[in-house]
């Protein structure tokens, strides 16, 4: 293979393993492989052939993010997708939906009626746009739209402006989605200057052609009488010095007439242009934030949880910031420090539905699902008519009731379906909830499936920690039904090095103890040729627990068989 084909292959390799992950349900894992898929694309130098798979890998990364919840950042890669190439249907349909689900309903419709007229055979586009109607009527009509709102609509105007254009004139041209897409500028000229070709010269090209010959043929090389100016002429001098003077008594006016002026209207510059009026660290706050969700695109969480740290020490005040850790947080499985950040969030900023929303995702993943649903309720009660809200508290009872069906099977000794419980919790939500996983490790030891378990346990954790103590305790377990006393009896020893006070650590360590001196005593006793003691230490390394089935329990029986047939033996010839 060349060394052009090798950044393909790469970029295809990760798509692979985003596709696969979508398709399991694991859009975080989904969003960071497409997110590798851009990374390897952007390393490509051959970007004309590229353009159609940029396209849909942000597309699929939108939609990974909208299935998350994270409609802003699917919004974002909606965006890139329609300026890529506007008149890709599904681009406009992707961003539509996270307007939607953003609460935007009348740029969604703007979005949807954009995107239609480029395939009119879709209906999924009559369908969302059916949604959005709905949703608009049945909402109640407010004003009190939070400055964040307000801004993204004015982006959103921007943006419209921009690429609506784009996509009609690309459709009028019935452009071929294999050729790259043109800039804006460049293809609306482009698109311009095809239908005057077509069209052929308008009125006032022939007009302004006429003027310009007859120009031409009344020039000379000598210095021609001032002649006095042309009806025309005059009359639009006469209006250019009208509206002059109006200008001047409208200024006149002014200056007599005094206006109030506040403070901060009177510093700021008689130029157009923007000034920038936030303090040294607000701007270095927003500048970490803004480098914190470049690297949570990334998929780099340590990183982005450092900067938006760093924002937050510069404005602690503000709860976007702590929102935005809250969610780097979270795809670390830092479920505490995303509840802190949240709940603080929330405390600044009372109508930050998605604060609740992320305090009840993390509460979920820990397995408090009555703190989520609590969470999953405020968020709901500021926003009622987001999906994915709705989504989220149902999917709280789901692992509830599969929970609890689960743990009932295992009490009653019935560990098969206990397992069948614990797995379809384990699915319906990604990373698994920590307590559904934990269902599932002990069904499987109670299975006797002990490899499998130990295979489980190394996914496990205890809000958000696999060192957790719980966690030690089901691996010693899990070890020592295995028959790997060695290593249980270590974990067991550092369980109790964390947390002295475990008592099931303590009675586990001294069995495994009891089990190891009583084996070594038989074999020492063995290799001395005291057969009958041998026996003895064994059958009491076997008594310590009569239920154990595992390698250690075929050894310690096989020393016993071993010691009582030189037993008999022995007896034998001595009769």
């Amino acid at each position: 293979m060349s060394s052009a084909d090798e950044p393909v292959a790469v970029w295809l390799h990760h798509k692979q393993a985003a596709d696969l992950a979508f398709k399991h349900g694991k859009f975080p894992d989904a969003a960071a492989n497409y997110t590798k898929v851009i990374i390897a694309l952007n390393d490509d130098k051959s970007t004309r052939p590229a353009i159609a798979d940029r396209v849909k890998v942000y597309a699929n990364r939108s939609l990974a993010c909208h299935k998350m919840g994270d409609f802003k950042e699917a919004l974002k890669d909606a965006q890139v997708a329609v300026g890529l190439d506007p008149r890709w249907q599904k681009g406009w349909y992707r961003l539509a939906s996270a307007l939607e689900g953003l609460g935007l309903h009348s740029e969604a419709i703007t979005a949807v009626q954009t995107g239609t007229p480029l395939d009119a055979n879709n209906t999924e586009m009559q369908q969302l746009l059916s949604k959005v109607r709905r949703k608009v009527q049945d909402s109640p009509s407010t004003d009190d739209k939070s400055a964040e709102d307000r801004q993204l609509q004015q982006e959103m105007q921007t943006f419209f402006q921009k690429h609506c254009k784009n996509a009609t004139a690309l459709k009028e041209r019935g452009a071929n989605s294999n050729v790259p897409i043109l800039d804006d500028t460049s293809a609306q000229q482009s698109s311009a200057k095809h239908a005057a070709q077509q069209a052929g010269p308008t009125k006032q090209q022939k007009k302004k052609r006429r003027q310009q010959k007859k120009a031409a043929q009344s020039e000379s090389p000598s210095p021609s009488p001032e002649r006095p100016p042309s009806a025309a002429t005059a009359s639009a001098a006469d209006r250019i010095s009208q509206s002059s003077a109006a200008q001047d008594q409208s200024t006149q006016q002014a200056a007599v007439q005094p206006t109030a002026v506040t403070d901060s209207e009177s510093a700021r510059p008689a130029s157009p242009a923007a000034v920038d009026e936030r303090s040294p660290e607000q701007q270095q706050a927003e500048a970490a934030k803004d480098l914190g969700n470049t690297q949570y695109k990334a998929a780099q969480y340590d990183a982005a949880l450092l900067s938006y740290g760093k924002a937050i020490e510069l404005c602690p005040e503000v709860a976007a910031y702590y929102g935005n850790r809250a969610a780097a947080a979270l795809m670390k499985r830092q479920y505490k420090l995303a509840v802190q950040d949240c709940l603080q969030a929330t405390k600044l900023n009372h109508s930050f539905a998605r604060g609740f929303q992320r305090a009840g995702k993390a509460y979920l993943c820990m397995g408090q699902l009555d703190e989520a649903d609590s969470q999953y309720k405020r968020a709901m009660e500021l926003e009622p008519d987001n999906a994915a809200f709705k989504a989220e508290a149902q999917l709280v009872d789901m692992v509830r009731n599969n929970l609890k069906q689960g743990r009932q099977c295992l009490e009653e000794g019935d560990a098969r379906q206990a397992q069948w419980h614990a797995d379809k919790a384990v699915r319906l939500h990604s990373p698994p909830v920590e307590t559904a996983l934990l269902l599932k490790v002990e069904a499987l030891l109670a299975l006797g499936k002990h490899a499998e378990a130990l295979n489980e346990i190394r996914s496990l954790t205890v809000h958000g920690d696999p060192m957790a103590t719980e966690v030690l305790t089901v691996r010693a377990q899990a070890l020592y039904l295995s028959g790997n006393m060695s290593m249980a009896e270590n974990t067991y020893q550092v369980v109790l090095r964390l947390d002295p006070d475990n008592s099931s650590s303590r009675k586990g360590l001294k069995r495994i103890k009891l089990m190891n001196s009583s084996k070594n005593a038989g074999n020492e006793a063995f290799k001395a040729g005291k057969w009958r003691e041998a026996e003895q230490h064994y059958t009491q390394a076997l008594q310590v627990d009569s239920l154990l089935k595992s390698s250690f329990v075929a050894q310690c029986a096989c020393n016993r068989c071993a010691s009582l047939c030189v037993v008999i033996h022995v007896d034998l010839l001595q009769t």
